[in-house]
């Protein structure tokens, strides 16, 4: 109770010392799961298991361990053991599909949520839950049933608002998402994610002065939300209206001079064509943030585009990838300074490691990637793989041109 939980640890083995009390061992593995040491708890709970199998909490408890250690086919294994010698425990049910969704099996959360809401058709925790999962499976119209029958069993709660909001907007049913998402913003004005929602909403209609507006009557609502001062910076952005998106950063970093802020501000003046602004701003931000790996990738691989700073650029440029060891964007920017250094050799090696790491993308500025690749084979005298990678740059621009934009709106909400 007074969180001193080596002391409780300490104490409950002393207790069970010739006395095997399954209430006491119990007890020690919860402490020892809140300490975080996982595979200590599941032993714990595994022999209170052995005096007691009917303990659905323990079972429960011993798979949230497995699930922290990251084998979740233990966690589900545990969870299926406990439901054979309990065969009635509703919370089992539930964490099994809890389970399930957060290991985004959504058809199976889906189908277990299901079974529970036979039993409890007005339980507001699993309609949510077998919503979301449909809306994470695409079954928008069955995710806008749920929601709609939450909203009627919790009028006022801003939630089922939201989310309903949501299954409305992957069928685009633009107005009623519109009338759900104001609703949600009146009854809470302090939720971030209903305000850009609104104001994407207006964004995919055309709609781009309301989208503005709306991003601006949320920044009034939350003068210090980093999210909506960057979603209405990128709109000006996008428009090639820099003095725009620069006034928008400014105002927002006289509230809350946040790093992704102040970075992005950066990347503004450079695409405006001001790099000295950006490079001092870039600068400063490094010498607050020394760990930020995007600004270290971004001002080391803006030297090296322009052939300048070389050395301090693969510094930089190092800095990022020992923060980030399989970003693919900053093992390309390692591998473009060292050939620019005339290091083709070591260039190939970090250029190998980016490639790997996007050979199904969709994303059309990764193709520069393989463009770079292809550069270093070329100098090395491998001309069959450097045709081969320039190939690849072509199929992503070719994959991207037949996807199209992705535009699931649970993707921009972290539902």
């Amino acid at each position: 109770v007074q969180g001193d939980l080596a002391g409780a640890q300490k104490r409950l083995e002393v207790l069970l010392v010739g006395h095997d009390d399954k209430d006491d061992r119990e007890l020690l593995g919860l402490t020892l799961e809140r300490r975080k040491r996982y595979a200590q708890a599941a032993a714990q709970f595994k022999r209170v298991l052995k005096l007691d199998s009917g303990n659905g909490e323990a079972w429960s408890h011993l798979a949230e361990c497995h699930e922290a250690a990251g084998d979740t086919a233990a966690a589900e294994s545990d969870l299926r053991r406990g439901l054979t010698a309990v065969p009635d425990d509703a919370s089992l049910e539930e964490d099994l599909a809890k389970l399930f969704y957060r290991s985004r099996d959504y058809a199976a959360a889906e189908a277990a949520f299901g079974v529970l809401l036979k039993r409890q058709p007005q339980d507001v925790d699993l309609l949510m839950m077998r919503g979301m999962a449909r809306l994470k499976e695409g079954q928008d119209a069955a995710a806008q049933d749920d929601f709609s029958a939450l909203g009627r069993l919790r009028p006022g709660d801003p939630a089922p608002a939201y989310a309903l909001a949501l299954a409305l907007i992957e069928q685009k049913q633009w107005a009623p998402a519109e009338v759900q998402l104001e609703k949600v913003v009146k009854e809470d004005p302090g939720a971030e994610p209903a305000w850009v929602q609104l104001a994407l909403l207006h964004g995919r209609q055309g709609r781009t002065e309301a989208f503005r507006r709306t991003l601006r009557r949320g920044l009034e609502a939350i003068p210090k939300s980093e999210d909506l001062a960057l979603v209405l910076a990128a709109s000006y952005e996008d428009a090639a209206d820099y003095q725009g998106a620069e006034a928008v950063l400014r105002q927002a970093i006289g509230r809350a001079p946040t790093k992704g802020l102040r970075f992005q501000l950066a990347v503004v003046l450079d695409k405006a064509g001001d790099f000295p602004s950006a490079q001092a701003q870039l600068l400063a931000l490094i010498a607050d943030e020394p760990k930020d790996a995007e600004a270290l990738n971004y001002l080391g691989y803006s030297w090296t585009d322009r052939g300048v700073k070389l050395g301090r650029a693969e510094d930089l440029i190092r800095r990022a990838v020992a923060l980030e060891p399989d970003n693919p964007y900053y093992l390309d920017s390692l591998g473009w300074v060292l050939h620019q250094e005339k290091r083709d050799a070591d260039a190939l090696v970090s250029l190998l490691k980016a490639s790997q790491r996007l050979k199904t993308s969709r994303d059309p500025d990764e193709a520069v990637v393989f463009d770079h690749l292809a550069r270093v084979q070329k100098d090395l005298g491998q001309a069959v793989d450097a045709d081969q990678a320039l190939q690849e740059a072509r199929s992503i621009r070719e994959r991207a041109k037949q996807s199209g934009a992705v535009d699931r709106s649970d993707k921009e909400t972290g539902l």
